[in-house]
């Protein structure tokens, strides 16, 4: 990343090599999280990012919404 992609997500069918960052989590902590049954205060706990931290830790405030 470079420039003004530096603070963003970017979306691409082409691959640069390693990922910057990796995010790991089970199912049951990704359910909990995505609904926010579970408090980020504890998600921290249970979720796993590697590599680049500035750019996994907005997963700990994502949310889904389902209808």
């Amino acid at each position: 990343m470079n420039g003004a992609c530096d603070r963003e997500w970017n979306f691409t069918t082409e691959s640069s090599g390693e990922p910057d960052t990796q995010i790991e989590m089970s199912d049951d902590t990704a359910w909990k999280l995505f609904t926010k049954a579970l408090p980020e205060a504890v998600a921290i706990e249970r979720v796993k990012i590697s590599g680049n931290l500035e750019l996994g830790k907005p997963i700990l405030k994502m949310v889904s919404v389902m209808a």
